[in-house]
C-alpha cells in the first residue's frame, strides 16, 4: 500500500508557556521510575487548524516533556510511563454544542469557555451551558454560531468574534450585545470578525475577513454605545494596510501591533498612547527567500520571553527576531 505524502502542519493557534530544556531521553528509557517527567510546553502550544484529524471533541496537545531526575520516589500517578496522564473528554454527549472546538478561554471566575462551529459553551467542570444565535433577538444574542475567537478584557467583558459580528458578554449576568458591520459612523466595517486582541490602554483591536482593521477605544464602558474606529486597506499608500483580510492579531511587550493574513505577509505598527497606530510596516513574503522571509497564509502570532515573534502558518512555524530584524524557519512539522 502506498504511503500518502506528508503534509505541512497547519498551525492555527499559538500560546506562549514557560520554556523547557531537552529531556534526557536515555535516562527516561533506562530508569523511568526515577525520572520526574514534568509535562510543559516549550515556547508554544500549537493547535492544528483541522482538529477533526485528532478525533472529535475537545483535544489537548502537549508538545514537550521536560524530564529531570527526581531526588526521591515519584509521588504523582502520571509522572512515568507506568502511569500515563489521564484526560477527560468533554463531548457532545456531555452537552457540548458541537465537536469542533476552535477556541478556549478561562475567565476571571474560573469558568472554561469553548468556541465551536455551532455555538459558545461555558463549562463549570460538571455542566455545559450553550449560547447560540437567537433570530428573534439578534442584537442581544450570539452574532453567529461559528466562533472564531475569544477574549476577556480588563473590564471583564468576554468578546466573541463570529461570522455574524462581534459579541460582548457580561459573564456575571450573561447579558450579551452584538455589534455588526454597517455604513453608519462608528460602525464596524464588516460583520465577519476573524481576530481580536487588547492593548495596554484597553483598546480592543478587531480584524475582519474583508474590510481591514477596527478598534474599540479603551475609554468605552459597558452599557454605553460602542463607536468603532476603522482602518480600511489602502494598498496604494506605503504606510497603509496592504490587504483587507486579517486572520491574526498580537500586541507585543513593546506595544507593537502585529497583523497576519492568509493573503500573505506580516504587518507591524507601533501603537502610541492612547493606542493610535503609527504607519503600517509591511513585511511581504519573498518567493526567492522562502526560508528567511515571512510566510504566506498566517494563522497565529505570539511572542516568547526573549522578545522573539513566533508566526504559525500553513507552512509550519516561523520565528522573527525584531532587534535586529531576521527571519528563520524554526520548525517544520509534517503529518502523515
Amino acid at each position: 500500500m502506498a504511503i500518502p505524502p506528508r503534509r505541512p502542519l497547519e498551525v492555527d493557534w499559538i500560546e506562549r508557556r514557560s520554556g523547557a530544556a531537552e529531556p534526557d531521553w536515555a535516562s527516561l528509557r533506562s530508569s523511568p521510575s526515577s525520572v520526574d517527567t514534568r509535562l510543559t510546553v516549550s515556547f508554544v502550544t500549537i493547535l492544528p487548524r483541522a482538529p477533526w484529524r485528532l478525533g472529535h471533541g475537545l483535544c489537548l496537545l502537549l508538545l514537550w516533556c521536560h524530564a529531570v531526575r527526581a531526588e526521591g520516589p515519584v509521588q504523582r500517578r502520571w509522572t512515568s510511563y507506568a502511569h500515563p496522564a489521564e484526560f477527560e473528554h468533554v463531548s457532545v454527549e456531555h452537552g457540548l454544542s458541537q465537536s469542533t472546538v476552535r477556541w478556549i478561554l478561562q475567565d476571571q471566575q474560573g469558568f472554561l469557555w469553548f468556541g465551536t462551529d455551532s455555538g459558545l459553551n461555558r463549562y463549570d467542570g460538571n455542566h455545559v451551558r450553550v449560547f447560540k444565535p437567537d433570530l428573534e433577538q439578534p442584537d442581544t444574542s450570539l452574532g453567529d454560531g461559528r466562533v472564531n475567537g475569544l477574549l476577556q478584557d480588563h473590564r471583564g467583558v468576554i468578546w466573541i468574534s463570529t461570522n455574524g459580528g462581534l459579541s460582548g458578554l457580561n459573564p456575571l449576568t450573561l447579558e450579551m450585545r452584538t455589534y455588526r458591520g454597517g455604513q453608519a459612523p462608528g460602525s464596524l466595517s464588516s460583520s465577519i470578525i476573524q481576530a481580536i486582541v487588547e492593548d495596554r490602554w484597553g483598546n480592543i483591536w478587531i480584524g475582519t475577513l474583508d474590510k481591514g482593521l477596527c478598534m474599540l477605544p479603551g475609554t468605552w464602558t459597558p452599557g454605553e454605545p460602542a463607536h468603532f474606529r476603522c482602518f480600511p486597506a489602502d494598498a496604494r499608500s506605503p504606510a497603509g494596510l496592504p490587504w483587507g483580510r486579517i486572520d491574526a492579531l498580537y500586541v507585543d511587550k513593546h506595544d507593537r501591533l502585529w497583523i497576519g493574513s492568509q493573503v500573505g505577509g506580516l504587518v507591524r505598527s507601533t501603537l502610541q498612547a492612547p493606542g493610535n497606530p503609527s504607519a503600517f510596516e509591511y513585511f511581504p513574503p519573498d518567493p526567492n527567500r522562502p526560508d528567511t522571509s515571512p510566510p504566506t497564509r498566517i494563522n497565529a502570532i505570539s511572542e516568547d520571553s526573549f522578545g522573539v515573534i513566533w508566526v504559525g502558518s500553513y507552512l509550519g512555524l516561523f520565528s522573527f527576531g525584531v532587534d535586529p530584524i531576521w527571519w528563520t524557519v524554526s520548525l517544520r512539522c509534517f503529518l502523515h
